[in-house]
């Protein structure tokens, strides 16, 4: 699940602020501090990319639960999330991979296998 939270949504007296709702079993794969990027690539263990336009995130509440990144296959988990314009390229089986050079989709779908 993604969602974009403007940061005044955790400017609060209390000391501990719940950044999202997790369900049971589900774990915050990376948390970034946005700034100005357009595009997001997802990458999951088993080696398939997505990369869309970061405009297709929503800017939710902190409390929201957020909509789907990347359909995920059965035992298939988020491994990195990545900003082309920041990352330039992820590493995946010992190889190099130009995140500039994935084809660009659309947010929710099933990305592509990386051939290495």
């Amino acid at each position: 699940m993604l969602k974009i939270v403007p940061g005044g949504e955790f400017l609060t007296a209390n000391r501990m602020v719940a950044a999202t709702k997790l369900s049971e079993g589900d774990q915050a794969a990376e948390i970034r501090i946005l700034s100005g990027e357009t595009e997001i690539v997802l990458q999951t263990k088993e080696g398939m990319f997505l990369r869309f336009m970061i405009n297709e995130i929503p800017e939710l509440k902190k409390n929201s639960r957020g909509v789907r990144g990347i359909r995920l296959e059965k035992e298939d988990t988020l491994e990195h999330v990545y900003l082309p314009d920041v990352d330039g390229t992820a590493h995946y089986k010992g190889k190099e991979v130009a995140l500039g050079r994935l084809k660009a989709a659309k947010r929710d779908g099933k990305g592509t296998k990386v051939r290495l």
